[in-house]
């Protein structure tokens, strides 16, 4: 970390000696990002040629900051193979760009590309990792890790600077269209992996992060996308800013304000939060980034777009994006709305970025030393590490010879696979749930039938499907939904999905009222199970659906979280018993949405909290995951124990559990520690996830887990607005063992 330190600041010396030289017009254009960068190119038979309006766009700025989505290819942006740029592309299109800016710029700046990178790069010919959701399933940080290095060296070997990512939102509500952008419910979990993303990220210093959504967004009211976020100041900082700060202290270099607002304070206009919170007291040095016009929307606080602009400089927002907000900037400091100094910090820390990735030395790109989809082997790795299996009366593994019934509506849809923020993928590239389980299954006598539309019950299709089931051995009946767009889909101007795409039930805009999965689909699970007696669901999500139907139906149920493009794959491997389960769920399932909230880390009041008519307990809870192997765990232990004021002064206190493997396969499990202050000056939740541990046992292992718990494990927000170390009665839990220990 110092040698980043020194880095970054022999960074920020060059670039206040730039800054000292330049004009007002080229500094305040240093701050925008208003262009789409997919319009600033054309395709033509023969190459490329920049467009007229990017030309426009260098000449307003005098150079330009930054350029979002040059390689952006989806239906929002119209780019797909025809007139997008696929990989062997893409480093002759970012020197084309770089050229033209610094030539057109009084210093020479060149522009930093802003990627989106949420499961891999949203561009042709990029490797498609599972969706946050299934990151968080995993509970495998060391593996996401080696994903986002290879999602990073993708971008930066081909023109990338900065990659935008979701890692901040914390999952509260699963009516959210974007719940399969987070890693779950939990901000340990959620804190972990956003460590994870921001090492692999930015490893070889050539790309820097850009973490999403600061803050809240995961909490908004009624899971509606951009609502207000109603939370206090303890759910904030116990909920949803734990992945922040952890990021922070990564190193992050970039992070995007989110578009919701937090007791009447939208966060793009929030100076205590940006400047005050993560600058000041955690000490973030990078810049704050604003999401798609949200700095236009400041206009229902300010009358007027330079009004805006002035409260969103003020407040810590550096740099636009996609609004007219910005391009009063250089107004808003001639009238004194902005000072020079605040305009100038913003620019200083955009510079510093140039010098530190080593764009200012190295505008130009050799072409790329590796190959397109070289992440495969780590994305089926993630996938078969990332399904949950949360029922199985005996059915699986399933016998690999007989006769199968491949059933559901989503057997044979590979983008339904994928996930929101996916660009069109290469004829031949993509597997079905259907073909990989052919796959798993070479010697198995195979049918195929939908039995029912996406939402849609019809008669004559599940009356097939309940004639093959009659034949078949066993049934695989793949349910869920999509969040994958089509070239027919209406947008917003952020980019949110609005009309069309017939498959979406979940992703950017595309928020749920009733989160049931499809009534057509389980009544199909319901005809299927009485026609054959082994019947496992495998649910494609990316949200936890409402699904007591299918629980009650089904002998085995599994669930992949939108697991990429070797989904398929990982579920036949692991329906055939080549590879044990070993996801937990990153959410809790509720039995339906009249239930919500549902999370496990509720508050602990003290009374029963169910309902009149019904429990108020998860159906399926956090942290639950079953596995082909007998696992057991046993010894819950304190190995090194601590005072209150030992822990004050930075030591740790130390515990073990064994887990023991008392089967005849291998297996990996996910081992977590819970923690519960029973007694305190505030309440307290009823469960606390405070470390995990992923392991992998031989048959018959014996393995010896440890933990370290610091300060931030036991302390509270107190009273006193900070964070305290209450002495007293602690409980810990691991599976279910318990442990009270005693900090005095």
């Amino acid at each position: 970390m110092s040698s980043m330190k020194d880095r970054f600041q022999v960074a920020e010396e060059r670039a206040a000696r730039l800054l000292r030289e330049m004009s007002l017009e080229e500094k305040t254009g240093q701050l925008e990002q208003r262009l789409y960068g997919f319009r600033c190119y054309h395709r033509t038979e023969t190459g490329y040629e920049l467009t007229e309006e990017f030309k426009a766009e260098v000449e307003r700025c005098r150079g330009l900051g930054c350029l979002y989505g040059l390689f952006r290819a989806d239906p929002w942006s119209g780019a797909d193979y025809r007139t997008g740029i696929p990989f062997e592309d893409r480093v002759l299109v970012a020197n084309m760009v770089q050229r033209y800016v610094t030539e057109h710029s009084p210093h020479g700046i060149p522009v930093l590309i802003s990627s989106e990178v949420c499961h891999g790069m949203q561009a042709l010919d990029s490797t498609i990792f599972p969706v946050n959701l299934a990151v968080g399933a995993s509970f495998d940080p060391e593996l996401y890790e080696r994903i986002c290095r290879c999602a990073a060296r993708e971008a930066a070997e081909t023109g990338s600077h900065l990659l935008l990512s979701p890692c901040l939102d914390v999952c509260r509500d699963p009516r959210w269209g974007r719940t399969e952008e987070c890693y779950g419910e939990d901000p340990c979990l959620s804190s972990r992996m956003t460590e994870a993303l921001v090492r692999g990220f930015q490893a070889d210093g050539r790309t820097g992060v850009v973490m999403k959504h600061f803050c809240g967004q995961g909490g908004a009211e009624g899971g509606r996308n951009l609502n207000v976020c109603s939370v206090g100041p303890r759910e904030l900082r116990e909920i949803h800013l734990p992945p922040a700060v952890a990021g922070v202290r990564a190193g992050a270099l970039g992070m995007m304000a989110a578009y919701n607002e937090i007791d009447g304070i939208p966060c793009h206009a929030n100076g205590p939060l940006l400047n005050g919170v993560m600058r000041e007291d955690y000490g973030f040095k990078g810049i704050f980034m604003a999401d798609g016009t949200a700095i236009d929307r400041l206009i229902l606080l300010t009358g007027d777009y330079t009004e805006a602009a002035a409260l969103a400089l003020n407040s810590g927002v550096d740099v636009g994006l996609w609004d007219r907000a910005f391009s009063e900037l250089g107004e808003a400091v001639r009238t004194g709305r902005i000072s020079e100094e605040v305009l100038d910090r913003a620019v200083l820390r955009v510079l510093t970025l140039k010098f530190y990735l080593g764009l200012m030395d190295k505008p130009i790109l050799p072409p790329p030393a590796l190959r397109k989809f070289s992440g495969r082997p780590l994305a089926l790795k993630m996938a078969e590490e990332s399904c949950v299996l949360v029922k199985n009366e005996g059915i699986l593994p399933l016998r690999r010879s007989g006769r199968l019934l491949i059933c559901g509506p989503l057997a044979e849809d590979f983008y339904a696979l994928l996930g929101d923020y996916t660009p069109p993928m290469p004829e031949g590239h993509l597997m079905t749930m259907a073909e990989g389980i052919r796959l798993a299954f070479p010697d198995s006598e195979i049918e195929v039938e939908p039995g029912c539309r996406m939402r849609e019950r019809d008669p004559a299709l599940l009356r097939r499907a309940c004639q093959a089931a009659e034949r078949a051995d066993a049934v695989i009946l793949v349910l869920g939904g999509s969040s994958a767009r089509d070239f027919t889909t209406l947008f917003s101007d952020t980019g949110a999905a609005v009309s069309g795409g017939e498959q979406m039930d979940c992703g950017e805009g595309v928020d749920l009222a009733e989160i049931e999965l499809a009534p057509c689909q389980s009544e199909l699970a319901e005809a299927l199970a009485q026609r054959n007696k082994k019947v496992v669901a495998v649910l494609n999500e990316g949200r936890p659906y409402g699904i007591e139907r299918v629980m009650k139906a089904c002998g085995a149920v599994l669930i992949s979280f939108y697991n990429g493009e070797l989904t398929g794959e990982a579920v036949g491997e692991l329906l055939a018993g080549k590879r044990s389960p070993s996801g937990r769920m990153p959410v809790s399932c509720p039995r339906n949405s009249a239930q919500l909230p549902v999370f496990y880390n509720a508050r602990d009041i003290g009374i029963p909290a169910d309902y009149a008519d019904g429990k108020n307990r998860a159906l399926i809870p956090f942290g639950f995951g079953l596995s082909y192997a007998e696992l057991s765990y046993e010894n819950l232990r304190v190995t090194h124990q601590e005072t209150a004021a030992g822990i004050l002064e930075g030591k740790v206190f130390c515990v073990a559990v064994d887990v023991v493997n008392r089967s005849d396969i291998e297996a990996d499990d996910s081992v977590l520690l819970f923690l519960k202050d029973p007694v305190s000056s505030v309440s307290r939740r009823i469960r606390e996830l405070k470390a995990f541990r992923r392991i992998t046992l031989r048959p018959g292992e014996k393995r010896t887990v440890e933990f370290s718990l610091d300060f931030e494990s036991f302390a509270v927000w107190s009273r006193n607005e900070r964070w305290e170390l209450e002495p007293g009665r602690f409980l810990l839990f691991v599976g279910s063992l318990q442990l009270s220990i005693d900090l005095v």
